[in-house]
């Protein structure tokens, strides 16, 4: 009897890790197809506006993203009207300073963009700088937020560290 009892549990410890199996053979089958699915529409939409607008489609795409931007800077203007803080004038001052810029950003990335989806095997070697240079952008950005919230707290560290950060962005490009 002691080895009736014995083999019982094994047996039932094998039929449950055969249904355990089973269990994530389905549920992985399920992810696949999902996932195959979602691939599958993703590409569609992408392959939608690439094909509608091609080389033009970032441009596109930069001029709205320019066009948001200035009216984003015209919200601020208006709500700062009654505040008339020197902060929200000086990020509206800094916005519109700069929109040739940020035009300029958001071409970038967005032909960036265009190639890696149009081209992937050829815009893979370029991967790295584009994600260099990516985050490059964002430190000049955050630098820049830094010292524009610096102005009114008057904080030497900050205007130190963002001072290292705006003379060594060049030199933060290379390493990264």
């Amino acid at each position: 009897m002691a080895k009736k009892a014995k083999r019982k549990p094994a047996r039932k410890g094998r039929r449950l890790e055969r249904q355990a199996g089973h269990f994530r053979d389905e549920v992985h089958s399920l992810g696949s197809r999902f996932e195959r699915k979602m691939d599958e529409k993703s590409h569609e939409w992408d392959s939608w506006f690439h094909r509608t607008f091609g080389l033009a489609g970032p441009i596109i795409s930069s001029i709205i993203g320019t066009v948001v931007l200035v009216l984003l800077v015209w919200v601020i203007r208006f709500v700062n009207l009654p505040f008339a803080s020197m902060f929200l004038d000086n990020v509206g001052g800094f916005l519109m300073n700069n929109l040739g810029t940020f035009f300029l950003i958001f071409l970038f990335f967005s032909y960036s963009s265009y190639f890696s989806r149009a081209y992937p095997r050829g815009y893979r070697p370029f991967s790295p700088l584009v994600v260099a240079l990516g985050f490059a952008i964002a430190l000049w950005l955050a630098a820049r937020a830094i010292i524009i919230a610096n102005f009114s707290l008057g904080i030497t560290f900050l205007a130190q560290a963002t001072s290292f950060i705006l003379g060594n962005i060049i030199l933060i490009f290379g390493v990264v």
